[in-house]
């Protein structure tokens, strides 16, 4: 799968939902689907192309995304 289907097909997962990294990782492994750089780097590196949003919530310790 080439980075720009990768990225469609989590956009569509993701909706409009804000999604914890843990909640990411749990649905994608139901579809069977492992980052190969892990999904914390692969979703930072996302953030940085701007292909999605981040945001740390020092409340909770956890990072939430969103498409």
């Amino acid at each position: 799968m080439d980075i720009q289907s990768a990225i469609q097909m989590l956009k569509g997962i993701m909706g409009n939902k804000h999604w914890t990294t843990k909640e990411l990782e749990d649905l994608l492994d139901s579809f069977g689907y492992q980052c190969p750089d892990g999904l914390p780097r692969s979703l930072s590196m996302l953030r940085d192309m701007g292909e999605l949003n981040g945001e740390y919530d020092e409340n909770t310790g956890c990072w939430y995304w969103w498409a």
